[in-house]
């Protein structure tokens, strides 16, 4: 006579026979646990380090006038003055790229009502127009970091963010990361195979997952943009992890 089980059940069942028949091979659970195959995982992580190459900057200037228009002439007027320093300081056109440019209309924020009794009553809300115009530096002389951000604000830059340390071509870098995370899942392998008393097969699979590209070094603007200031770049970091997969031989 045929058994109906609920899902629940046979599941239970399935899972108490891969358990029951694991004994003399670990039995490895990929894909959430819709399959299983026989084989041993192990993961590896490497990291490496390295020097920046160059650094990243937004700068620009911010204004604000009773009307657009003269938001609009002001902020174009010191933005290009910002523009020509910059290039002056030995920023190439082609690292300069617009950002973000904007204009709105803001109001000064009404007193709560009711006011109190005898207080005379305000007249209308002031406002006012403001205008940004923000810029991304490349600025690949690593020397001369805090003397351009100096030159730029001299010229008008009345707006800056922070400063990230990068690598313009971070390929070699994790390709050394990634080749002693690789080497670490091959020794974390060897050691569990040892640890369970079991020859490791033919390597059967091979995946990358987390790290990624180097993340950039972010510095305070209030480190660098001081005339002149002295800029510690440091080192960039990258963090590559594998997973190898072992088959076991009967």
């Amino acid at each position: 006579m045929a058994i109906s089980l609920p899902r629940a059940v046979l599941g239970i069942w399935c899972l108490a026979v891969l358990v029951g028949g694991c004994a003399a091979h670990p039995v490895v659970v990929q894909g959430g646990g819709a399959m299983a195959q026989q084989g041993l995982v192990a993961t590896g992580t490497g990291e490496a380090k390295g020097a920046p190459d160059i650094a990243r900057t937004t700068i620009g200037v911010e204004v604000r006038a009773e009307s657009a228009e003269q938001a609009t002439a002001q902020a174009t007027q010191r933005m290009t003055a910002v523009l020509e320093a910059l290039k002056a300081a030995g920023v190439a056109p082609a690292d300069l790229r617009t950002q973000s440019y904007s204009v709105n209309f803001e109001q000064e924020p009404m007193p709560p009502t009711p006011l109190p009794q005898g207080t005379e009553k305000p007249a209308a809300a002031r406002g006012w127009y403001r205008a940004s115009n923000m810029v991304e530096a490349t600025i690949r002389d690593l020397s001369r970091v805090g003397a351009t951000l100096a030159r730029a604000t001299e010229a008008g830059a009345n707006n800056v963010w922070g400063i990230a340390f990068d690598l313009e071509h971070p390929e070699a870098l994790m390709a050394q990361a990634r080749a002693k995370a690789v080497e670490n899942a091959r020794q974390t392998a060897a050691d569990l195979a040892k640890l369970s008393g079991v020859k490791l097969g033919p390597l059967v699979s091979v995946s990358e997952s987390g790290g990624g590209m180097p993340m950039p070094m972010m510095k305070q603007m209030s480190e660098v943009a001081q005339q002149d200031a002295p800029v510690e770049t440091g080192q960039i970091t990258t963090t590559v992890q594998v997973q190898l997969v072992y088959a076991l031989p009967e």
